[in-house]
């Protein structure tokens, strides 16, 4: 089923039909129309699952498919921004003879969509894909961990505590918090989905990818960022053996197709499928409806968990 209402500004809601088509409840709109158009939109289910369906858990893409669910137009943001962005971005690319931009592929398993396939100067092409992310994902995709390392002062000495306090006492050395490229890249999902589209472009487009780069913009950009990650990144995605993808997207598109054949509730969504819950906490469409079906991940916030979540 697409998505029903919208939860509006003063927590009433509303059938997206009719706030699309000019009777707003409350008088005044929250969001220009164009916007609430495109937050509105969902795809139709026609019992072909998509690779981005296959990332997320089974349950949250079944109760998508088969109930009624109410958004707030703004958890759309980044998701409209996003799209915008990758039109414009794909528009440029449509006016070259090098590239190939957003084109959905099939295959038995299911459906894909890349952003660009791009052919580079020594004869080779990369699928990229553009992203916009939370800062802490974008800093695990890329591998900066931190670490901790001695202060030092302008003049390059060790500094160290005047005074004891909590945990430490006055003559220990003073640390700091830095951030260090290089580190395993966690990024497994974004892994999967990019293989999955690789695999699709070189069986039905006969062409053979040697990269898979992401051009990724963090969402939550301020100053203090910036100091971690630029203001853009481009970097590679691993590459993952043809039939680990292939089981994987098996798995989790029969899995799917048989749940909204059968009627039948998939179990709740694994840790990696929901962030260890933070994505039920804050971020999934249909919480309501899994909050009612029994979620075991709506739980006190675990400890130690990161304010960006994921």
């Amino acid at each position: 089923m697409p998505l029903k209402q919208f939860i509006c500004p003063d927590e009433g809601r509303q059938d997206v039909s009719e706030c699309l088509s000019g009777k707003c409840r409350m008088g005044n709109r929250c969001a220009p129309l164009g916007y609430l158009r495109r937050a509105g939109a969902t795809r139709p289910w026609k019992g072909e699952t998509s690779a981005t369906q296959c990332l997320n858990g089974t349950r949250e893409e079944f109760l998508k498919i088969t109930t009624d669910y109410a958004i707030k137009p703004g958890s759309r943001a980044f998701a409209v921004l996003g799209t915008r962005s990758h039109a414009d971005l794909q528009a440029a690319g449509e006016e070259d003879d090098w590239s190939f931009v957003e084109e959905r592929l099939r295959d038995e398993i299911g459906s894909g969509q890349f952003d660009t396939i791009e052919l580079q100067e020594d004869g080779t092409w990369w699928l990229i894909d553009y992203k916009t992310s939370a800062s802490f994902k974008l800093r695990k995709a890329i591998g900066i961990h931190s670490v901790k390392v001695p202060m030092k002062d302008e003049n390059g000495n060790q500094v160290f505590y005047l005074k004891s306090g909590k945990g430490y006492k006055k003559g220990d050395p003073r640390m700091e918090t830095v951030y260090q490229r290089g580190g395993e890249q966690d990024c497994m999902d974004w892994a999967m989905q990019f293989n999955r589209n690789r695999m699709l472009v070189e069986k039905s487009l006969n062409i053979k990818i040697a990269k898979l780069k992401c051009f990724a913009i963090p969402r939550d950009g301020g100053l203090a960022t910036v100091k971690i990650i630029g203001q853009t990144e481009y970097f590679e995605i691993p590459f993952i053996a043809d039939e680990v993808v292939t089981e994987y997207y098996r798995t989790k598109s029969r899995a799917l197709i048989a749940a909204v054949e059968l009627g039948e509730l998939p179990p709740p969504c694994n840790a990696d499928e929901c962030w260890g819950g933070n994505k039920c906490r804050k971020y999934c469409d249909v919480r309501e409806k899994c909050v009612e079906l029994g979620c075991p991940w709506l739980a006190e916030k675990p400890e130690g968990e990161d304010e960006d979540g994921q």
